[in-house]
């Protein structure tokens, strides 16, 4: 079981988006069962923030599989089907993973708001 996962992205000030470093959950755990939350501390909707995830093999070979290790930044990435584009209130929220996927990563995007951040934390169910 991987250890629980937990980075906060910060807005410089200037209209751009952050990515985080992709976090590697144990995709044959069983069950899968992940919760993640962003907690903001936006007080307006300057940010948009959502998670991410793959199911391209971004650190490890998938097994049984002839595709050697993709990059991150090469990866397909999908928005969470409820987690993604929070820009409205309340914009600290929580959710959940229940299928297996391969890498999850944060995305906080800024419109020009300084100094706000969002901390991202996902933990995985396990023996």
């Amino acid at each position: 079981m991987p250890l629980p996962w937990r980075v906060t992205l910060s807005t410089t000030g200037s209209t751009a988006q952050y990515t985080s470093t992709p976090w590697m959950p144990d995709y044959m755990q069983d069950p899968f069962s992940i919760g993640i939350s962003g907690a903001s501390t936006a007080s307006s909707a300057a940010i948009s923030w959502g998670f991410q995830h793959t199911y391209d093999p971004i650190f490890f070979p998938t097994l049984g599989s002839s595709l050697g290790v993709i990059a991150p930044s090469a990866a397909t990435w999908f928005d969470h089907t409820s987690l993604n584009n929070v820009s409205s209130a309340p914009l600290s929220r929580d959710g959940n993973y229940a299928f297996p996927v391969q890498g999850i990563r944060a995305v906080l995007t800024s419109t020009a708001a300084a100094g706000v951040s969002v901390t991202f934390t996902a933990i995985q169910a396990g023996p």
